[in-house]
């Protein structure tokens, strides 16, 4: 692995637990996780590189950086995942999921967070109980699934998934790329310490976002 891949794979592990702990935040109140398996952990790995991405662009990571990362990231997951999804061509859906997020911000709708949870809500419930993604075909959107209202609890919980944990997940982005164009130029130790920085942060924010949920 050679220098900036070290640098690239301190970042994906920081897409990998938040993701696990994103679905374990998802399924707390339901009484069969299980149901949520591998294909439910990748559509919110790929919710969540998304994520990443859209910090590169928003803090002013050079482009050919931000190329290069968000390659290395999906190389990964499709490495992951592939030996667990019956999917043929998993890098087909990550394009295809990047593509329905990217439209969605790009419309710059006052309701931007509420569309984006909108598709991750229904991604996550298509791939419950099955080992094989759904790909949406050209033009076709997916329907909301509505009727239990435990699902539509976890839709509406969703927001506060978004506040605790992708939030958090920017504290260590923020502290990564706010004050540079490209990251990679970084020492490793200053990347893992620029992490742990975040960490502290996100844990504070964490605190707050669940003493107001109890409030």
């Amino acid at each position: 692995m050679n220098d900036s891949n070290d640098k690239f794979f301190a970042i994906l592990e920081l897409v990998l637990p938040c993701s696990v702990h994103f679905l374990e935040l998802y399924t707390a109140d339901y009484k069969k996780p299980e149901e949520y398996g591998e294909a439910t952990l990748f559509e919110i790995c790929v919710y969540l590189l998304f994520r990443l991405d859209l910090s590169l662009v928003k803090l002013k990571q050079k482009p050919d950086v931000r190329k290069k990362l968000i390659f290395f990231i999906a190389d990964n997951l499709v490495d992951k995942f592939s030996k667990l999804l019956k999917n043929d061509n998993l890098y087909k859906i990550i394009n295809q999921r990047m593509d329905i997020y990217g439209k969605v911000v790009r419309t710059a709708s006052e309701k931007i967070f509420e569309n984006l949870h909108f598709h991750l809500f229904n991604n996550i419930e298509f791939s419950r109980n099955t080992d094989e993604l759904k790909f949406w075909d050209s033009g076709i959107e997916p329907v909301m699934l509505v009727g239990l209202s435990k699902e539509m609890s976890r839709s509406i919980n969703m927001v506060f998934i978004e506040n605790l944990l992708v939030s958090s997940f920017g504290c260590c982005l923020k502290h990564l790329f706010q004050d540079n164009d490209d990251f990679t130029q970084l020492s490793l130790s200053e990347i893992e310490k620029r992490i742990k920085k975040g960490m502290a942060e996100a844990k504070k924010i964490d605190n707050k976002i669940f003493n107001e949920k109890k409030n």
